[in-house]
């Protein structure tokens, strides 16, 4: 990959990719996420790969295997684009009849489709199911689009467009803003927290220093008083999970 300049550049690399891929060409994708994981997800992805291979496919279908879908109690999870069509439960057993029938030839496996308990309808779409269509998903929105394995499918759907921001638009205070509103808003108990901060070298020092300004201006106490910026964490397990890795992170490293 070439070296990237500036944020013209990085658009340039993205609309390369995009320009690559055809939006109307199928593509399955496979949740691939930890409970996924666990309920079989890779024999799927492997008969997914054999049955695409034998039946003559390899050049006219896209095959993904991604991050979470979010329904996981459902899984594994089969969507396929660019209709949306969304299967459940997915067992080898079934990958035949999904490459032949909704692949080849266009039709609708009813017998994969999420039932909704309250009506019995069959609901085709992955955005039309409940689970999906009540929420809003904004940092996981894109994880059943992209493999993490590849970088393409990341910068497809605007990946490194918050560092290209950072480093270009905005000056270290609103970064140190933005900071401190990811590491410790919600006490750091969201999935989507900030875990690791990466500084550049040769700014490092100032930018640490102007951290631990910022960290000394968190008011904690009470969440139900306007002044209080972090309450408590949720109980004592989480408070002792925490004074571990600190701990842990005292002994390796340098402890802000």
């Amino acid at each position: 990959m070439p070296r990237i300049n500036s944020p013209a550049e990085l658009e340039e690399l993205r609309k390369g990719i995009l320009s690559k891929r055809d939006p109307n060409k199928p593509c399955i994708t496979l949740c691939s996420g930890s409970a996924c994981h666990a309920s079989g997800s890779e024999e799927v992805a492997a008969s997914i790969e054999e049955e695409i291979k034998k039946q003559g496919l390899s050049a006219e279908v896209d095959f993904r295997k991604t991050g979470c879908h979010g329904f996981c109690e459902r899984g594994p999870i089969i969507v396929i684009h660019p209709e949306g069509i969304c299967y459940l439960q997915i067992e080898p057993k079934d990958v035949p009849e999904i490459i032949s029938q909704t692949i080849k030839e266009k039709k609708v496996v009813e017998r994969l489709l999420y039932t909704d308990p309250s009506t019995n309808e069959k609901i085709i779409h992955e955005s039309e199911i409940p689970f999906y269509k009540n929420q809003e998903r904004l940092v996981f929105g894109s994880n059943g689009k992209i493999d993490p394995k590849s970088i393409d499918d990341y910068l497809a759907l605007g990946g490194y467009s918050a560092l290209s921001k950072s480093l270009c638009e905005m000056t270290p205070e609103q970064v140190i803003e933005d900071v401190i509103k990811s590491a410790f808003m919600s006490a750091g108990q969201r999935c989507s927290a900030l875990r690791v901060l990466y500084i550049q070298e040769d700014v490092a020092d100032r930018f640490i220093t102007m951290l631990k300004g910022a960290m000394a201006e968190v008011q904690l106490g009470d969440p139900s008083k306007l002044s209080t910026d972090v309450g408590p964490v949720i109980d004592k397990n989480a408070q002792a999970m925490l004074n571990t890795h600190k701990t842990k992170m005292h002994e390796q490293t340098k402890l802000l």
